[in-house]
């Protein structure tokens, strides 16, 4: 049937997710990070300049960071491109001929391409364990513990997470570093694989795992801290910034939003990007939201 075209969703808040059965914190000298199918093929099925992909790529790019900071190995899947019938198996009846040979479209996304350090792992089916050497990799690196990010969440990291809790390898899946066919599709196979076979968890809550600060107080975040943020990361900050001033006039877009999101929630202030674009576009009506959040 090939792949679908993607409708664009905002991508889901780890928070309001169900509780995950499984609560497996990530160790950063027993993990490693798989970046998952991150193909330029595959990432083609979305409009890439629409969420939930420039939040995916933002936060699998923060994840790829720490790990390179901490020393923790980073691993790449990647179907070949130009697969003849019979290593495409079943995949064929299903998904089609898969890349097409000498299309590119076998490469990694540029933003998050593996560095000269990092390995990539040929993958051939649905879970990045079958028919790949990647458990023996770990096993080499003295690694039992696998952040999976990347895409599809509801074929192959799933199905990479539950061959993983098979293989005895404790997997957390970075909810808010995956993307799916819907929103729906993405919550509800996360919801799963939390419930039986991974861990799940925010992407800022394991870069806290991976740098080692898990157990570290979190800094305090109200208005004020908002506001310094504010004109921090605005390319032509006003003087003052006071609460009722437009941020869209200002010149705030959407790439630097997520990195505020990120910020704060790193900082102990749980929001999203949602809750954001749906308030006031000001200071006053970004604490508003803040509050209410904070509230439930």
């Amino acid at each position: 049937m090939g792949l679908p075209r993607i409708a664009p969703y905002p991508m889901p808040d780890p928070a309001a997710l169900p509780e995950a059965a499984i609560d497996w914190t990530i160790d950063p000298a027993r993990a490693a990070l798989l970046v998952h199918d991150m193909q330029t093929h595959f990432l083609a099925a979305f409009d890439v300049a629409r969420e939930p992909i420039p939040e995916l790529v933002a936060n699998v790019r923060r994840l790829i960071d720490a790990c390179h900071a901490a020393g923790v190995p980073v691993l790449y899947s990647a179907q070949p491109a130009g697969q003849t019938p019979d290593q495409r198996g079943l995949l064929q009846p299903v998904w089609g001929d898969g890349i097409p040979g000498a299309s590119g479209g076998d490469r990694i996304l540029p933003a998050i391409a593996p560095g000269a350090d990092d390995e990539v792992v040929t993958k051939w089916r649905y879970s990045a364990l079958v028919r790949t050497d990647l458990r023996e990799r770990l096993r080499a690196k003295g690694r039992d513990q696998l952040v999976v990010c990347g895409i599809y969440t509801h074929i192959g990291i799933a199905m990479t997470a539950a061959h993983a809790f098979m293989e005895d390898l404790e997997s957390v899946i970075a909810a808010d570093a995956v993307a799916d066919f819907t929103a729906e599709e993405q919550v509800t196979a996360l919801t799963w694989a939390g419930s039986c076979c991974a861990g799940v968890a925010a992407t800022a809550t394991l870069v806290r795992q991976i740098r080692g600060t898990a157990g570290t107080p979190t800094a305090v975040v109200d208005r004020e801290r908002m506001r310094a943020d504010l004109l921090g990361i605005l390319a032509d900050p006003p003087a003052e910034l006071g609460d009722h001033d437009d941020l869209l006039d200002l010149g705030l877009d959407s790439l630097q939003v997520m990195a505020l999101v990120t910020r704060w929630r790193e900082a102990g202030l749980t929001l999203s990007t949602e809750d954001l674009i749906e308030a006031e576009p000001t200071l006053a009506g970004w604490w508003e939201a803040a509050t209410a959040v904070a509230a439930h």
